[in-house]
């Protein structure tokens, strides 16, 4: 009888703690994240670049194809009912909302010329001509953490026709109703988890509709006394590129820079004095994402998974956005 109750216990303590967990998770708001099926990495890291790499997919497949790869995937459960699709606000099977049309992509609408159409009258799987998804995600705060998640709601292939105009003739619902707590190394070395890729993108505060309970400088705040209060641990590079622990009261103090250049013409020294003042949370304008996007192929979902988050501030001497720091999943 006392190991029933222990047991009725021990239960009650874990439900409470997921219940804590999740008061935890502070909603901030949804946002569609646009993912080029192409591959791009070894990019220089700019304001509205993005840099993606990949990490794993089917070991039969080139690096070069990952992207077709997904997509073909994708495509093949949707034909066969597998995955469901969003169209007209109704989802269903391709074939329960008489879509299937929709599948398929005729020359004619890509090709431009007469003799080009007269010679070509065939039909293709749509899935090819697909150049980018639209990927709808909802984001939280973690209060316990400091970290930010998001999860995917839903996934929209894009393609683009002869006359430039991008295309949605259906979307796909995603539902990623739970935070991944998996770790990088768990997720690739999941078997079912076929596609893995990872992005990093600027997410820029100015641009976003919070929830009503939450703002931008809301969620700076609490993420700044989070991070200064070392209720999360931070880090920074050093010069070998390297992480190491970071002190964030660093950035509560003044910091001067002094800048020596030459005239190229008289040669003359010219100095200039810069000051840097203490960093302050409305100083941050957004948040430099890493994110782990892996499709599983049991659950037939995508997933993301935030990884890393560097707060973005105007570097004082030349006015370019720089990292302060980086929290690390």
């Amino acid at each position: 009888m006392n190991y029933q109750i222990l047991g009725f216990f021990m239960i009650f303590l874990i439900l409470s703690g997921c219940q804590e967990q999740e008061r935890a998770l502070l909603p901030l708001f949804e946002s569609d994240f646009v993912y080029p099926l192409e591959k791009r990495d070894s990019l220089d890291w700019k304001l509205e670049s993005m840099e993606l790499f990949f990490y794993k997919m089917d070991p039969t497949v080139s690096t070069a194809a990952a992207d077709e790869y997904l997509s073909s995937y994708f495509f093949q459960n949707i034909k066969e009912g597998r995955i469901l699709v969003r169209s007209d606000d109704q989802i269903g099977t391709v074939d329960s909302l008489d879509i299937r049309e929709n599948l398929l992509l005729r020359d004619t609408d890509i090709i431009e010329t007469i003799f080009e159409i007269s010679s070509l009258i065939t039909a293709n799987d749509v899935y090819r001509y697909w150049e980018k998804y639209k990927i709808k995600q909802a984001w939280r705060y973690d209060e316990n953490t400091g970290m930010l998640h998001s999860s995917v709601q839903e996934v929209t292939p894009i393609l683009r026709n002869k006359k430039g105009k991008w295309l949605e003739s259906f979307s796909i619902p995603n539902d990623q109703n739970s935070i991944s707590v998996k770790s990088v190394k768990e997720i690739l070395n999941n078997k079912d988890n076929i596609w893995v890729s990872e992005t990093r993108h600027f997410l820029n505060l100015n641009t976003i509709n919070f929830s009503d309970e939450v703002s931008g400088n809301l969620l700076k705040k609490i993420f700044w006394e989070d991070v200064l209060s070392n209720k999360v641990a931070v880090e920074k590079k050093n010069y070998q590129g390297n992480f190491e622990v970071f002190n964030p009261q660093e950035l509560l103090t003044s910091i001067v820079d002094t800048v020596i250049t030459f005239d190229p013409v008289t040669y003359d020294e010219k100095i200039q004095v810069y000051v840097r003042n203490p960093v302050v949370f409305e100083d941050i304008l957004g948040y430099k994402i890493s994110q782990l996007w892996y499709f599983n192929n049991r659950t037939l979902k995508l997933n993301s998974k935030v990884i890393a988050v560097e707060p973005m501030v105007k570097d004082h001497i030349h006015g370019q956005l720089q990292s302060l720091f980086t929290l690390r999943e």
